[in-house]
């Protein structure tokens, strides 16, 4: 999925974006829903990188991350027991930033 995202194009005016997780069934129909789980963190860290990357081709001034604290969708950055800090660090070194 990481690959498909990179190789999007970056329209004029639009930022890239990446995410931790996703389940929107709690919003959605099951049958309508999408869900990504079970990533790898490593493929995480280089999907970031590699959104950064387009973000800085494009001159875009920013990148989004969903989200901080969407607990019910699995898609969070908030430390949490099984993770600690790892996605965060894994966004610090992608951004070109030593964790």
């Amino acid at each position: 999925m990481w690959r498909a995202i990179a190789q999007r194009p970056l329209p004029a005016g639009h930022y890239p974006g990446a995410f931790v997780d996703w389940d929107n069934s709690p919003r959605r129909a099951l049958a309508r829903a999408i869900v990504f789980r079970g990533f790898a963190e490593t493929a995480f860290e280089q999907g970031v990188a590699a959104q950064f990357a387009k973000a800085r081709a494009a001159g875009a001034p920013l990148m989004f991350i969903n989200a901080w604290n969407e607990w019910a969708e699995g898609t969070y950055l908030e430390p949490d027991e099984e993770r600690g800090t790892r996605m965060l660090e894994a966004v610090a070194r992608a951004s070109g930033r030593t964790a």
